[in-house]
C-alpha cells in the first residue's frame, strides 16, 4: 500500500476548501479533494477548515495498517438474499436450457416449478414463469461475478 499525504491548496472560489493527497516521497498528486464550504461559513476561515480536512485525512491514514481489510470484499449484494428453494429451482433451470435449447420457458418452468405435485392443482402461471426467469437471471449474474472474480 503506498503511502499518501495530504495538505490544504488554495483556489480560486473563496468559499471552496480543497487538498491535495500526494505520494509520500515521490510528491505525485494522487487526487485533490474539492468540496464547497458549508453554507454560511465565513470565507476568512475556509483555509484553516482545508487545513483541518488534510490533517483529518492525514491523521486517518497513519492508522491505517499495511494489510487493512478492503471493507468492500465484504460488502453483501443489495435486496434481499436469494431462497434456497428459488436458487435450485434457477439452477435446474439453467442446466435445462442448455441441455434442451429448444424447450421454451414455459416448459421448463412446468419441468422445474417446486409448487407442482406439492399443491394439488398447480398449473404453473405467469407468475411462476417470471419467478423462475427472475432467478435464472440473477443465478446467471452471479456465475459471471464468481467467474470473473477468480480469474484476478
Amino acid at each position: 500500500m503506498a503511502q499518501h499525504k495530504a495538505r490544504a491548496i488554495a483556489t480560486e472560489n473563496p468559499s471552496e476548501v480543497a487538498i491535495e493527497i500526494t505520494t509520500k516521497g515521490e510528491g505525485e498528486v494522487v487526487e485533490v479533494v474539492r468540496q464547497l464550504a458549508p453554507e454560511g461559513f465565513p470565507t476568512d476561515l475556509v483555509p484553516q477548515l482545508a487545513d483541518y480536512m488534510a490533517r483529518g485525512f492525514n491523521s486517518a491514514y497513519e492508522r491505517l495498517s499495511p494489510d487493512t481489510i478492503d471493507l468492500e470484499d465484504y460488502a453483501q449484494a443489495r435486496g434481499r438474499r436469494t431462497d434456497p428453494e428459488v436458487e435450485e429451482e434457477a439452477q435446474a433451470a439453467t442446466r435445462l436450457l442448455k441441455q434442451l435449447p429448444h424447450l421454451t420457458f414455459s416448459k421448463v418452468v412446468g419441468r422445474v416449478c417446486r409448487f407442482k405435485g406439492v399443491i394439488a392443482g398447480h398449473r404453473c402461471s405467469k407468475k411462476c414463469t417470471d419467478r423462475i426467469r427472475r432467478a435464472v437471471k440473477e443465478y446467471a449474474a452471479r456465475q459471471e461475478i464468481e467467474t470473473l472474480t477468480k480469474a484476478e
